[in-house]
Parts: structure tokens; C-alpha cells; sequence
């Protein structure tokens, strides 16, 4: 199988990179930084943004999943992951792309805000707001498109 993985270069991208390229899978690893993506003769890595159409449709174009963990550290108000699901849409509909997408977001967006700790509630609400609020806006334009989803 052929996995494309938006946001390869750390946390669970990362993880996934590798994991997936440990049972066999031929990898398209897409980051900003790919430095720390050890090479395999398997894995081919991009550097590059989820925010340009090109690079997203040159990563998933051929794939059989794509799977998104984009993240950010920046703790500042963003449209980060509104921005890609944006533009995910649009190249899945430019390419006429059928396999599945599963997104990872956060807990604590979309539905999961619900299911929240008092202490988890307060952490995002303080510090995470504006991101959690974009994550949510991701799940929604995913969700409300003709992708083939998992979230």
C-alpha cells in the first residue's frame, strides 16, 4: 500500500512514517522539515506545506490513504488546519481522489470537546482556544465534503 502522510516530520507523523514503512508500506512523507525522517529505500520525502496545492497533490496524487497530522507549537491564533482541509478539498476534487483521508485533529475538537476534563476544558480554553476552534473548523469542512473521511 501507498500511504501519503501530511505532516511526517514529528509526533505521531512521524510515528506513522515509521510504523507504516515496518509492516511494508511504500511511505510519501510530507513536512516542512523532513531532517529527522531516517531514509529507507521505501520512503520518499518531501519537503513542503499542506497549504500548497502543489506539494499536497504531489504527495497524495497515486496514493492509496493519505493520512493528515498536521500540528503547530505556535500557541497564537491560527487557520492553519482549516487552511489545509481547504485545500485537501480542493486537490481531492481537482484529482477526483477516492481513497480514503483520515485526519487526526485533537481531543477536545469537533465532538470529542464534550468528553473533556474540567482540567483539559480550562488548558485548551486558556491556552489552546484559537487552535482548537481552527481543528474544529478542519473537522467541519472534512466532514461537509465529498472525501472519503475518517476523523
Amino acid at each position: 500500500m501507498k500511504i501519503a502522510i501530511i505532516g511526517a516530520g514529528a509526533g505521531i507523523g512521524l510515528e506513522s512514517v515509521n510504523l507504516a514503512l515496518k509492516r511494508g508500506h511504500a511511505v510519501i512523507a510530507l513536512s516542512r522539515n523532513t531532517d529527522d525522517i531516517p531514509n529507507h529505500p521505501n520512503l520518499f520525502k518531501m519537503n513542503g506545506s499542506a497549504t500548497s496545492s502543489h506539494d499536497l497533490k504531489s504527495v497524495i496524487q497515486g496514493a492509496d490513504a493519505v493520512l493528515v497530522t498536521v500540528g503547530t507549537k505556535n500557541k497564537k491564533a491560527t487557520k492553519l488546519f482549516s487552511e489545509i482541509a481547504t485545500n485537501l478539498i480542493e486537490v481531492g476534487k481537482e484529482l477526483n481522489f477516492s481513497s480514503p483521508v483520515l485526519v487526526i485533529t485533537g481531543f477536545g475538537a469537533g465532538e470529542s470537546k464534550g468528553y473533556l476534563s474540567f482540567f483539559m476544558r480550562t488548558v485548551i480554553t486558556l491556552f489552546l482556544k484559537d487552535q482548537y476552534a481552527d481543528k474544529t473548523r478542519m473537522e467541519e469542512l472534512i466532514v461537509n465534503s465529498s472525501l472519503k473521511w475518517k476523523l
